[in-house]
């Protein structure tokens, strides 16, 4: 997946915006922004090119903007569009205990459906948080008898070649309830071309 978007970095925007036309970063930057002050904490996992974050960057509602990704590629266009910003190659839970309830938000726009196990994201987003932190993310789910999204369909967005991990709602809404997270919004919306994806606001 990583050699995926290492190749795919340099065209990521200009296909995201103009051919897929990816709405997750807008649908993200409209439900994060209106709670957000000045003072708060940002950390944006599988930042990527760093499109969730344009709409937080120019609101300068933010003290810190992290972002983790673990495509070198994709933070290195990043890096040239943001080089205000601090940026870590990995993944989640490679971030030490240093950063212990350091963020006011946990974000993640089009990543989690690539991550293996959503139980582990969800406790290393609990701890990162600060008390009464959000977590905002967005997800690909599982819709049987879909063509496209169906148990074993491929990933669009990356033509097949990134792994992709659907889940039902009902699944986290229950992983969201184990790791001690209150939600405060559920969505549907159209992500791109006729694929649904899933909104998720949540609280500790």
């Amino acid at each position: 997946m990583t050699a995926f978007y290492d190749r795919f970095a340099n065209s990521y925007d200009w296909v995201t915006r103009w051919v897929s036309r990816y709405r997750s970063p807008e649908i993200i930057a409209a439900h994060l922004l209106p709670p957000a002050n000045q003072s708060s904490r940002v950390l944006d996992v599988g930042i990527g090119t760093g499109a969730s974050i344009r709409e937080l960057i120019r609101s300068r509602k933010f003290s810190r903007i992290v972002g983790i990704d673990s495509s070198a590629g994709m933070l290195k266009r990043c890096r040239a569009k943001y080089p205000a910003i601090e940026l870590i190659e990995g993944n989640i839970a490679a971030l030490g205990p240093e950063l212990d309830g350091q963020f006011d938000f946990v974000v993640s726009c089009g990543a989690v459906e690539h991550m293996p196990d959503l139980p582990i994201f969800l406790r290393h987003a609990h701890r990162l948080l600060a008390e009464s932190g959000h977590l905002l993310f967005t997800y690909e789910p599982l819709i049987a008898r879909s063509l496209f999204q169906g148990k074993n369909s491929p990933h669009l967005g990356s033509f097949g070649a990134a792994k992709v991990f659907r889940h039902e709602p009902s699944e986290v809404t229950t992983q969201l309830a184990k790791a001690g997270f209150t939600i405060l919004k559920d969505i549907s919306f159209r992500a791109y071309f006729w694929l649904t994806h899933q909104l998720v606001v949540a609280r500790i």
